[in-house]
């Protein structure tokens, strides 16, 4: 959720006002933890980290307010539940996205009648998706040609490591037949 306090702190703080002033250092601490996910770690009396760290929090509210304001197709009732085994997960109105829809659809149909808003081309557009993937599939290398790969790799290997094993072993024996040589004299 789009934090308004994070908005205003963002067009209003300076990073110099961040270092010197003890009540914006901890607003902006505060507001690094809950939007980032956890302390800020770098120095908070350097005005390189504060000013990286700035970025990062105008980056973190860009993305947030992407996600907000994208228009979605698919849309459930109000008060609308539903146990969606693929993700182990209830799915609402608040967690509900496009792909989701879309999977739990091609999964049962029927659900269809759960949804306040959909595309009216919502068969073909839970079908298209279905087809993209498939082809991807398709086109992805079959598991034999990997296996194939993977053991010519692994015989290579094998083969570099018995050359040297070898090359070592010959070393050993030279050097070994030089001391037998040493000791006669």
């Amino acid at each position: 959720m789009k934090s308004e306090r994070l908005e205003r702190f963002l067009t209003t703080a300076k990073t110099q006002t961040i270092i010197v002033d003890s009540k914006t250092r901890k607003e902006f601490l505060d507001l690094y933890l809950q939007t980032i996910g956890k302390n800020f770690d770098g120095c908070v009396g350097c005005s390189g980290n504060v000013s990286k760290a700035l970025q990062e929090l105008k980056k973190e509210n860009a993305k947030t307010e992407n996600i907000m304001t994208k228009e979605k197709k698919y849309s459930l009732k109000s008060g609308a539940q539903i146990y969606f085994r693929s993700i182990n997960s209830v799915v609402t109105e608040q967690n509900l996205t496009d792909e989701v829809a879309r999977l739990m659809l091609r999964g049962a149909s029927k659900l269809i009648n759960q949804f306040e808003t959909f595309p009216s081309d919502w068969k073909e557009d839970i079908e298209i998706k279905t087809r993209t993937v498939a082809t991807k599939i398709k086109e992805e290398e079959k598991p034999t040609d990997l296996i194939e790969k993977e053991k010519e790799e692994i015989e290579k290997t094998v083969s570099t490591e018995v050359k040297k094993t070898s090359k070592t072993n010959e070393i050993f024996a030279k050097a070994k037949k030089g001391n037998k040589t040493k000791n006669k004299f």
